[in-house]
């Protein structure tokens, strides 16, 4: 068989997959993933993206490196001093269009936390 540089325009597109609503950045997140099984791009992607792909996929794994990512990264800015409660909110709101239970689950516990360690 020809390499694609090789073959006509039309047969081309035999050669493609594609995945509507999923980024460039996310595309090349899972196939790195796909590959190594880690995913070390996960601040160049957008993670809401990525949690539905790997859950379109069946990618438990991707989405469990997925969660700790944003999990990590929210409590460095609550380290920081930083009022992450909007920022977490704001996950939230995909999540429900996606109907992602173990996400939400995830960041319900976080947030519960969080809140219990708000003075009163």
């Amino acid at each position: 068989m020809p390499s694609p540089s090789k073959c006509p325009k039309n047969i081309l597109k035999y050669f493609q997959i594609e995945f509507p609503g999923v980024s460039g950045d996310t595309f090349t997140a899972l196939q790195e993933y796909l590959y190594t099984g880690n995913c070390t791009r996960l601040e160049e992607v957008y993670s809401i993206e990525l949690i539905e792909l790997a859950n379109r996929l069946c990618l438990p794994r991707l989405l469990a490196i997925t969660e700790e990512y944003i999990i990590r990264e929210l409590m460095e800015l609550e380290l920081a001093g930083q009022d992450i409660y909007e920022d977490t909110l704001r996950l939230i709101e995909p999540a429900q269009v996606v109907l992602v239970y173990r996400y939400i689950f995830t960041l319900f516990c976080y947030i519960h936390h969080a809140f219990m360690k708000m003075p009163i």
